[in-house]
């Protein structure tokens, strides 16, 4: 019998902390194709930055299927995961 209010992590939660990688359930609410505002839910980062990053060509690629902006989920996930770092140091180092 499963247990609704139980919050001990998951397996795949686990893994995440120890990999640093978004896999599993963490990853099943966003579409193959997401739109922007999908992104920007999941993400955290703000539309209009979205947009900047798409005039720039920078971030994270996406699909322009005529006036529709898509984003596909393994390139969301690869900006994700290429932005893991252990310590600010790092992260300015990478920028």
């Amino acid at each position: 019998m499963s247990n609704f209010n139980d919050t001990s992590p998951s397996n795949n939660d686990k893994a995440q902390e120890e990999t640093g990688q978004i896999t599993g359930s963490a990853i099943t609410d966003l579409p193959i194709l997401a739109s922007p505002n999908q992104v920007s839910e999941y993400t955290g980062v703000p539309v209009n930055t979205l947009a900047y990053w798409r005039f720039e060509g920078s971030h994270i690629p996406f699909v322009k299927m005529g006036r529709l902006i898509r984003y596909r989920k393994q390139d969301i996930l690869n900006f994700i995961n290429g932005n893991v770092y252990t310590s600010t140091a790092e992260a300015k180092a990478a920028e």
